[in-house]
């Protein structure tokens, strides 16, 4: 799944997405300024900006994504652990993040 495709996907069920992108400045900014639903990060960018996406949104649920493998993991607000998302078919993923609330209710 590409990273277009998801964030369209994710948008047109009413998420508010930032893209991971590839320039971690203009994440954090986004971050800060939209106060997004989720966060959709390559899981290469885990470790450099993972705590900054984290601090930056506080309420957001970041999205891990190894796009080599098809495999998402999704760090909910306030949770340091993982779940993992059972299916990497896009709908399993909308499921995982519209019906899970969020610390906002959501």
């Amino acid at each position: 799944m590409e990273a277009v495709g998801m964030r369209q996907l994710l948008e047109g069920a009413g998420i508010a997405v930032i893209d991971g992108g590839s320039d971690p400045g203009s994440v954090l900014t986004a971050c800060s300024r939209s106060h997004p639903d989720s966060i959709l990060l390559d899981v290469a960018a885990r470790d450099g900006l993972l705590q900054g996406a984290r601090d930056a949104a506080p309420d957001a649920k970041l999205v891990l994504w190894d796009r080599d493998h098809s495999a998402i993991q999704v760090f909910d607000a306030g949770v340091e652990t993982p779940r993992q998302i059972a299916s990497a078919a896009p709908e399993a993923l909308v499921k995982e993040l519209a019906n899970r609330p969020g610390p906002r209710g959501e």
